[in-house]
């Protein structure tokens, strides 16, 4: 970590460890510029992407699919982002945006379509016999 200690005629100087105390860093005007520079260039990047689209894979076969076929039909509009559920922190995302099966898209934030309300349903795996006992024949 860089810690400031003086400035001198514009110039930081640095309170550093192991003798690298008074090292000239950058200066302070070079610094706004440099901050202006960065700001510009994530905002280009933004305009430069106006959908975001993440993929939601397992790394299996199926997920690979469905890779391939995003990174096929995106334009240059869109930034695809691929997440792997694996991940703790993707895996809340996905929760949050209601994935309950991969491979599953979400554009914007908002789960496809294509992808909602799929996974186990308690529901359908009851009408389908699940935790019915067998009766004696």
């Amino acid at each position: 970590m860089v810690y400031l200690d003086t400035m001198v005629g514009g110039v930081a100087r640095r309170t550093g460890v192991g003798g690298n105390t008074g090292q000239r860093l950058i200066s302070i005007p070079r610094v706004k510029a440099l901050g202006f520079m960065l700001e510009e260039a994530q905002m280009n990047e933004e305009q430069r992407f106006r959908r975001r689209i993440e993929v939601f894979t397992a790394d299996c076969p199926c997920c690979a699919e469905a890779v391939e076929l995003v990174q096929r039909i995106a334009c240059p509009s869109c930034r695809v982002e691929i997440r792997d559920m694996r991940d703790p922190d993707t895996a809340r995302r996905a929760g949050k945006l209601g994935v309950r099966s991969v491979p599953a898209v979400a554009l914007d934030g908002v789960l496809a379509g294509c992808c909602a309300g799929r996974g186990p349903q308690e529901e359908a795996l009851r009408a389908a016999g699940v935790g019915q006992d067998f009766e004696a024949g």
